[in-house]
């Protein structure tokens, strides 16, 4: 598999061609990542690369080279060539069947194939990584799995819902009394709204509660499907709120969800220990090695 790099300029690409110091821009572990490491990443001209952009460009190869030593130390984890032309074929089939060539797609991101080999065997290493890490997790618990429906419902749930925003309770009370007579919901949003979905009936079309103001977001899970309620005040106003669908988690939902919470968690706290654990030297030039608050190559001052 080809190794990632980017060159930053023509200079450096010379001084690293002749084995010069000065194309040496990181060293990991006793590992020499150079600045001619580093323009195969960049679709255009290397030296257009800001010194911020060049500084994560550095840092995706350091912690490339961080994570596949890592990964074969702790986990015996590596990458074969089979495996990672079956990914790389399957990723690209996935950008042009969206209707995109490989080079549009990569000349708008200014990232070359290079790159992409980088993406690609990374997201195969990190799959294998997460599998390690949570081989001794177990499975949730009923507590646990209580806790996710207790603060996860809103993120998790899925409602459909319209609704009239008024300026004062008196007038959405009086609102809701009409809604509750008989009248057309939307009609009544299309008449009486002040908020921008007013002139399509009120709709809202379907989403997360989590999107909302944590007042309405509570209120359309606690509304009786199809009936109109209210009057709900928010930052916005007054709400009389009519649901017309709400879809609530199932317990494999929430399983899922703890499973893949946990998976990020334990593998954000992999990354963070071997790169703080690394023994990494950033020449000055291009930029400073630090792990507080979390390891980063922070640019030069310019």
């Amino acid at each position: 598999m080809r190794r990632l790099f980017i060159v930053i300029s023509l200079l450096a690409v010379v001084a690293a061609a002749c084995g010069g110091s000065a194309g040496v821009a990181a060293t990991v572990d006793g590992q020499r990542i150079t600045a001619a490491d580093v323009a195969d990443l960049v679709h255009g001209d290397p030296d257009s690369v800001t010194s911020e952009t060049f500084a994560v460009l550095l840092f995706n190869l350091v912690a490339d080279e961080v994570f596949r030593t890592r990964a074969e130390e702790d986990f015996s984890i590596t990458v074969g060539e089979e495996e990672f032309t079956t990914e790389r074929e399957a990723f690209i089939a996935g950008i042009t069947a969206q209707g995109q060539t490989l080079e549009e797609v990569l000349e708008a991101n200014d990232a070359t194939e290079t790159r992409l080999d980088l993406i690609v065997a990374q997201r195969l290493l990190v799959g294998k990584i997460v599998e390690a890490l949570v081989v001794d997790a177990g499975p949730p618990t009923d507590a646990e799995i209580d806790l996710e429906r207790e603060t996860q419902s809103l993120q998790l749930s899925n409602v459909c819902a319209s609704h009239i925003l008024l300026e004062n309770e008196a007038d959405a009370q009086a609102a809701l009394d009409r809604a509750l007579a008989g009248e057309d919901f939307a009609a009544l949003a299309q008449e009486l709204s002040t908020g921008p979905s007013g002139p399509n009936g009120g709709d809202l079309g379907c989403a997360s509660p989590a999107n909302y103001v944590p007042s309405f977001a509570n209120a359309t899970m606690d509304a009786e499907i199809g009936m109109p309620s209210g009057p709900v005040e928010s930052d916005f106003g007054f709400h009389v709120i009519l649901v017309t669908e709400r879809t609530e988690p199932t317990r494999d939902a929430l399983i899922t969800s703890i499973d893949q919470r946990r998976e990020s968690e334990l593998l954000d706290a992999w990354r963070i220990e071997v790169l703080t654990a690394a023994d990494v030297e950033i020449d000055e030039q291009y930029g400073t090695w630090v792990t507080e608050p979390l390891p980063q190559i922070l640019p030069p001052d310019n």
